[in-house]
């Protein structure tokens, strides 16, 4: 009896001491898999871009920072973004930033000769590619998409001094740090564990917070018809009225409620009339495609050249409709926007994608929205100021004659001819009143009625001399066709467009007509050929006017 007694001890206690080692095993795996897992994170590779203030105000702390000790990292890079080099070139001709690009340049490329493998620069195929849902603005943008772009492969840091460029990195999750904040090595070592942590965990938890939520349709949302059948779903065990849950333990719910899903499955839907697109939808449809054909195909050309553009762009042509604008939402910020056409044209993109991505005719979007067509021309408007066709032509004529939308560019067309016209009608005026003032025959036939008006009406006042009158003409006449000339030759810039304007509404408001000319409308008036020649022939009747003047 104690024999047994004695065995069934040892065999508790030697289980007991077996459990206990199993246990402790146990433990110490787990903290040696929490040590490997710790060593793995302490060597991954470690990346720090640089912006174009960083390398010329802060070489020094870009040097203290290349001479750290990076053992406890896999790999340490600096990276240099390709937007970043073309701009510290650009500042070698700088007075004033000179001296810091020259010096920016050389340490780079002895840096790049003695340690290659501590520094990398982007390409400028690499700066070309388009990163999906990232819309580029800045050059600023294009530094944090190098960012982005290499934080797949590597934990990167992005060392600026532009506070807004550190916001737009904490929200794209790639954490920032100063220039300023490399000192001592090892603060600094600590400085970027606490930099990468918080970046983490804000974006993290504002993410997790953000899928944990759940979508609920409002009340008005929900049909009459989903309403009666959410009501009469048997699956409903509770009522609550007030803050107070009430069971529902009627026997007669499920009778009640299969009588109203009956009544509910024999009530009809409603089906909606399916509207055949007319001929006039479907000529529009085929004119629209083409010339929408061709604006694509000219602009990617323009952006990215005519070798490689079809390599860059998302759907190879030919295009359907919805190819369409699937590429043109694509390329939009590349492409586009830098060609400064309507914005309003890509928000309607994006407010109907769901519809027009699954075109195969514009002809029910042309029957049905609105918008659609009176947006379309707008761009149509700024593509014929870009390139001129055929198809761009036809697209803008069949929407304005076949749905009576008013044209901007028509307007702004009709704005600046009219202006012309009330000029013209003042100079001929000027002429015909110095020629009378000077009792002589004008050597110039005129016809328009308005001219005869003008003049019967202002030659009882005028009580200049016939010298002053003539004088005060020709200085006028003479503004006038220097800045016009200037516009011919360099180009309808801002500031020249400016002078331009100002000395023809001088002039116009000489004889108190009330029609005004703006810059902005005669850059846009100028972009096409057949309104540079209307100006050209106008600077030579003024010409004509100018010389005949001078010679009394």
């Amino acid at each position: 009896m104690n024999c047994n007694l004695k065995r069934s001890y040892s065999q508790i206690s030697s289980n007991h001491k077996v459990c206990h080692v199993k246990k402790l095993r146990h433990g110490m795996i787990d903290v040696e898999t929490r040590k490997k897992k710790i060593a793995v994170r302490l060597k991954e590779s470690i990346a720090f871009v640089l912006d174009t203030c960083t390398l010329l105000s802060h070489l020094s702390s870009v040097k203290k920072l290349m001479g750290f000790n990076w053992q406890s990292y896999r790999n340490f890079v600096v990276i240099v973004p390709w937007v970043v080099l073309n701009e510290v070139d650009g500042l070698k001709k700088c007075p004033t930033k000179c001296n810091a690009a020259k010096e920016a340049i050389t340490y780079l490329f002895s840096t790049m000769r003695k340690h290659p493998q501590r520094v990398r620069l982007q390409s400028n195929q690499q700066c070309q590619k388009i990163l999906p849902n990232y819309h580029i603005r800045s050059n600023d943008d294009r530094i944090l998409k190098c960012a982005i772009e290499f934080s797949g492969k590597l934990k990167v840091f992005l060392l600026t001094n532009d506070r807004n460029l550190c916001i737009k990195s904490m929200a794209c999750n790639i954490p920032s740090l100063l220039p300023s904040d490399i000192g001592d090595e090892r603060n600094f070592m600590n400085l970027v564990s606490e930099a990468s942590l918080n970046c983490n965990s804000v974006n993290g938890n504002l993410i997790k917070s953000y899928s944990n939520e759940t979508y609920q349709p409002s009340a008005k949302s929900k049909s009459k018809h989903d309403n009666l059948k959410s009501y009469a779903s048997p699956t409903i065990q509770k009522l609550t009225c007030n803050g107070d849950e009430f069971e529902n333990s009627d026997a007669s719910h499920a009778q009640d409620t299969k009588d109203i899903q009956m009544h509910i499955d024999q009530v009809p839907l409603k089906k909606k009339k399916r509207q055949t697109p007319s001929m006039k939808d479907e000529e529009g449809s085929e004119i629209l495609l083409a010339a929408f054909t061709n604006i694509l195909t000219f602009e990617m050309e323009e952006a990215f050249g005519k070798d490689i553009w079809m390599d860059i762009i998302l759907v190879k042509p030919p295009w359907k409709a919805k190819s369409i604008f699937r590429c043109l939402d694509k390329h939009w910020s590349a492409v586009f926007y830098v060609a400064d056409y309507p914005k309003s044209f890509s928000t309607l993109i994006g407010l109907h994608k769901a519809e027009l991505y699954s075109l195969d005719s514009l002809a029910s979007v042309l029957r049905n929205n609105e918008v659609f067509k009176v947006e379309s021309l707008s761009f149509f408007d700024h593509a014929r100021t870009r390139c001129e066709c055929e198809k761009i032509t036809e697209a803008i004529e069949f929407l304005s004659n076949t749905y009576s939308i008013e044209s901007p560019y028509q307007s702004l067309c009709l704005r600046v001819m009219t202006c012309l016209e009330s000029l013209w009608i003042a100079i001929q005026s000027y002429f015909l009143l110095i020629c009378i003032k000077y009792e002589i025959q004008s050597s110039i036939e005129v016809s328009d009625e308005r001219v005869k008006a003008v003049v019967n009406a202002y030659l009882p006042t005028i009580q200049l001399s016939p010298s002053d009158l003539r004088s005060l003409c020709l200085c006028s006449l003479d503004a006038i066709l220097k800045n016009l000339q200037l516009c011919l030759q360099d180009g309808f810039l801002s500031q020249t467009c400016n002078h331009l304007c100002s000395s023809i509404n001088e002039l116009l408001n000489q004889f108190k007509i009330e029609y005004s000319l703006n810059s902005d409308d005669v850059i846009r008036f100028s972009k096409i050929e057949k309104n540079r020649t209307i100006l050209q022939n106008g600077f030579q009747q003024i010409q004509h006017i100018f010389n005949l003047l001078s010679d009394i």
